[in-house]
Parts: C-alpha cells; structure tokens; sequence
C-alpha cells in the first residue's frame, strides 16, 4: 500500500471510543470496541493463552502511555 491508500483507508474507518475485552465459554476471549453511540465498530476473537501473551508484552507500553497521559492533562 501507499501513503495515499493508507490514508483513504484511515479516513473512512469507524473510530472507536471504548473496547472491552469479554470472556467466552470456549476458552477464548472477545474483544470489541464500540463508538461513542455504543455500536460495535469492531470485534475479534483471541485464545487465552495469547491474551495473557498480549497483555504481558503490552503492560510496559500501556503504563508509559499511562503516566504521559496524566502528565499531559496537567498541563
């Protein structure tokens, strides 16, 4: 893809203003992310296993991206 095609792309996608995550009965989790109107704009399904995989190589960016965001809204 191009810049330009990534661009289009971007621009008409849905934006999402929360996602949630959901367990499922069949060891596996949902993810959906809903707009501000509460529609799913977007969802996927994922195993366990690569949840907790997830979470553990995305826990040292989430509380970086965290802390900045509060030094942020302090300004």
């Amino acid at each position: 893809m191009d810049d330009e095609e990534i661009r289009d792309l971007v621009a008409g996608a849905a934006a999402a203003d929360t996602v949630a995550a959901y367990p499922m009965p069949d060891d596996r989790v949902l993810i959906a992310a809903r707009d501000a109107a509460g529609e799913v704009v977007a969802s996927f399904t994922i195993d366990r296993d690569k949840a907790r995989r997830w979470v553990d190589g995305t826990l040292g960016a989430a509380l970086i991206l965290t802390e900045v965001l509060a030094d942020s809204s302090d300004a």
